[in-house]
């Protein structure tokens, strides 16, 4: 993401509220910034075509206190946790790594139950015949992939979005119910 890119995404920045349901949280920081993302533990995800890579903060990080100051909207100076010093400094972009499976069905349950989380279906006609499901939490930045022999497969937005269009250009198809409009 270059410096105009990342520009745009913070002016648009929510809070990230949702548990970190894999090994981190995925982050946008500038080049400057990186130091002090180091320094609170972050680690770096260099990309394997060799040019670029991102910054993401470990699970066990994210709620141990900040030892920075950040500036904040109650003026007492103080940042809280780490999280909340992500938080205050738009950097935030989602889940990292591989997902744990039963903290993504309790996030899930609780989201969709108590907190009327939104979700979405999409469906897919495989070039093989087969019909995999995207149930797409954005709240959470997850996607649940269903395989047509029920195999559940959890992924961040990013990754699954990968899988997507490596599906499409493999051949496969969205499937567009009656009541959708194309």
């Amino acid at each position: 993401m270059n410096k105009r890119q990342l520009i745009k995404w913070r002016e648009d920045y929510t809070t990230f509220d949702a548990p970190c349901l894999g090994e981190g949280l995925y982050l946008h920081c500038y080049f400057d910034e990186k130091d002090d993302v180091k320094r609170l533990g972050g680690r770096w995800n260099s990309d394997p075509s060799g040019k670029g890579g991102h910054w993401w903060m470990p699970k066990n990080q994210l709620d141990k206190d900040c030892p920075m100051r950040a500036f904040d909207t109650e003026g007492c100076g103080c940042s809280g946790t780490i999280r909340d010093w992500l938080n205050n400094y738009k950097m935030i972009a989602g889940q990292y790594g591989t997902l744990d499976t039963n903290m993504c069905y309790e996030a899930i349950q609780g989201n969709l139950g108590a907190f009327g989380g939104e979700s979405t279906v999409y469906q897919l006609l495989a070039s093989g015949g087969g019909t995999p499901t995207f149930e797409v939490h954005p709240d959470l930045d997850v996607v649940q992939i269903q395989s047509e022999t029920n195999e559940v497969n959890w992924l961040n937005m990013r990754d699954a979005r990968v899988v997507w269009n490596m599906m499409i250009q493999g051949g496969s198809r969205k499937v567009v119910r009656q009541e959708e409009t194309v």
